[in-house]
């Protein structure tokens, strides 16, 4: 690694223990709050995937030392947060565009 990368690797590390950001123990204790039932407001999220986006998934969350639960909790909101910036952009819901 050079010296750039050091440093980003720092920063990152950084805000992770100051943020909470998933892929920290924080989102490990939240995993096994949900196994042991002590999240009752969480809601199941499932969907049907090709094989090949599973092993993936499987693959990266494991390179990342991340649950599945965390990786797609962040790809979700992260693509959440797109279609309301594409929304708001568009202007598709401003009185007159529907």
């Amino acid at each position: 690694m050079n010296f750039d990368e050091v440093l980003q690797l720092q920063a990152l590390r950084l805000k992770a223990r100051t943020h909470g950001t998933p892929g920290t123990n924080g989102g490990r204790l939240i995993d096994m709050a949900i196994e042991q039932g002590q999240l009752p407001e969480l809601r199941q999220m499932c969907a049907k995937v090709h094989p090949c986006v599973y092993e993936r998934l499987e693959q990266y969350t494991g390179l990342l030392d991340m649950s599945k639960r965390e990786f797609i909790e962040g790809a979700v909101m992260d693509a959440l947060n797109r279609a309301e910036e594409a929304i708001r952009r568009t202007g598709s819901l401003d009185q007159g565009s529907l």
